[in-house]
């Protein structure tokens, strides 16, 4: 394997993330046969097939293939990294940091934060990409971003992660809504009453649904979802329905009367906040600094 170029490795690692090869020359610009001629070259160096081609469907790894899908993967960030701590040490004024970000804490939560960090370290350009969890943990793995922030229950497959906060699930209505009278809310209440989520299939769903069946609530009725929370917000306001949602994408709804907190007792469980990463991750000095900051800002006070 040390005779396999990095090249080769990131034009493998690209038909594999990619899906195909037509795709991966799309991806990097090159022809289609100049892709195949480097996974030949990659297969004729490792003595075995990585690539199982299924007529009229998309290929599968090999095991050979998966063994070095992960090397590649592994080396071509470590590279990356390399990169970039040596361009920090050359005092390279072009620095970046880029991060994927849950939808939920990216347009809120986070704002105080990035606009510090950029007062702070003026040198240095944030790039923000916003997602599911799923999302964040691809950009994490491809090298997209090199650090993670995600609201969860819990750690997420193949990555390190460490608690950087919390934040509040809140279950919401209009101030017209009969429940929103109530000096006390019951679970039992709020089984009572049709809901307005996300999207069933989000991430931003199944988050908030296993705190309300920890909490009691396992069989509410979803009435309406939409793939925006916004959109969820605004029927609410209107009167129909209630939602669980995260404090912080509530916080100016609650602050203008346009929406209320339920006071359900006993309260929802809160919801981590996670920095994510890659194992074996090493920091630049401005992702330190980043870092500290988060922890300063969402941490206990």
């Amino acid at each position: 394997m040390y005779d396999a170029t990095l090249h080769r490795l990131h034009v493998f690692r690209t038909v594999v993330d990619q899906g195909g090869i037509q795709a991966a020359a799309t991806t990097l610009g090159i022809t289609q046969p100049s892709v195949s001629g480097h996974v030949k070259n990659l297969e004729g160096l490792i003595g075995q097939p990585l690539l199982k081609r299924n007529r009229g469907r998309r290929f599968s790894l090999t095991p050979a293939g998966e063994l070095v899908y992960e090397y590649a993967r592994q080396i071509l960030l470590a590279a990356d990294d390399t990169q970039r701590l040596l361009a920090e040490l050359a005092g390279e004024q072009q620095c970046q940091v880029s991060l994927a970000v849950s939808d939920g804490l990216a347009h809120s939560l986070l704002v105080p934060v990035f606009t510090d960090f950029a007062r702070q370290r003026p040198e240095v350009m944030l790039s923000v990409h916003t997602g599911s969890l799923d999302d964040i943990r691809q950009a994490l793995i491809a090298g997209v971003a090199a650090l993670g922030i995600g609201a969860t229950t819990g750690d997420i497959r193949s990555l390190e992660s460490s608690v950087i906060g919390s934040v509040r699930v809140l279950v919401v209505a209009s101030p017209r809504h009969q429940l929103a009278e109530r000096r006390h809310v019951t679970i039992e209440d709020l089984s009572q009453h049709p809901f307005v989520t996300t999207l069933r299939s989000s991430s931003h769903f199944h988050l908030v649904n296993r705190v309300l069946i920890e909490a009691g609530l396992g069989g509410y009725h979803v009435a309406m979802e939409y793939d925006d929370e916004l959109a969820v917000k605004n029927v609410v306001r209107e009167g129909f329905g209630i939602a669980a949602l995260l404090e912080t994408n509530v916080e100016e709804d609650l602050r203008l009367g346009a929406l209320v907190a339920l006071p359900l007792s006993p309260a929802l469980r809160p919801i981590s906040i996670r920095l994510l990463y890659l194992h074996c991750k090493r920091f630049t000095a401005a992702e330190q600094h980043l870092i500290g900051l988060l922890r300063t800002h969402l941490g206990p006070s």
